[in-house]
């Protein structure tokens, strides 16, 4: 047949050649492609570890995580409707008012943002204060056991010598929606 033709030092480049055709073939076609899907498995493994030590580390973190959110849990926690959420935010606005002596012009309760997984309450006031009262006022919005926030001031100087101004407040209350 075709090989007993050959010399022997055709016979042996023939083989040789054919051995070198079949190991690339099987580097090519079997070697690399597990080498590289070994590879990447270990990068997926790397990465699941270090998931992994990260999420341990939430875990060990859980019971102060819970201590903290049940510290703060009653003060985003809706307890009515959004109507009743709405008055109990302008009562304390207008508690707060009184308290430094604010004279509330306009209080206009704007829609409520319902996100993904609270409730934003905003209001609109206009009212007319000294700078002294502004700062008491929105000192006591910010330590009242409701999350309220002032979100947006504006200050219009009402003329020169009076100590009067215009301020527009927007002042929101944020609930989870649990």
């Amino acid at each position: 047949m075709f090989l007993t033709n050959l010399s022997k030092r055709e016979r042996i480049l023939f083989y040789l050649t054919v051995t070198v055709i079949f190991l690339s073939l099987l580097y090519n076609f079997t070697l690399k492609p597990l080498g590289a899907r070994w590879r990447q498995l270990n990068r997926q493994i790397l990465d699941k570890e270090i998931g992994l030590k990260r999420n341990t580390r939430y875990l060990q973190q859980k019971d102060n995580v819970r201590s903290a959110y049940s510290k703060y849990a009653g003060y985003i926690k809706r307890k009515g409707s959004d109507e009743e959420e709405i008055a109990s935010l302008l009562n304390e606005v207008e508690r707060q008012a009184r308290t430094p002596g604010i004279h509330i012009v306009n209080i206009r309760p704007k829609p409520i943002k319902d996100l993904n997984f609270y409730k934003k309450y905003i209001l609109e006031i206009n009212c007319e204060v000294t700078m002294e009262e502004c700062v008491e006022f929105i000192y006591n919005l910010q330590k009242t056991a409701q999350l309220i926030r002032v979100e947006r001031l504006k200050l219009i100087s009402q003329g020169k010598g009076n100590p009067l101004l215009k301020a527009q407040m927007l002042i929101t209350k944020i609930l989870t929606t649990e």
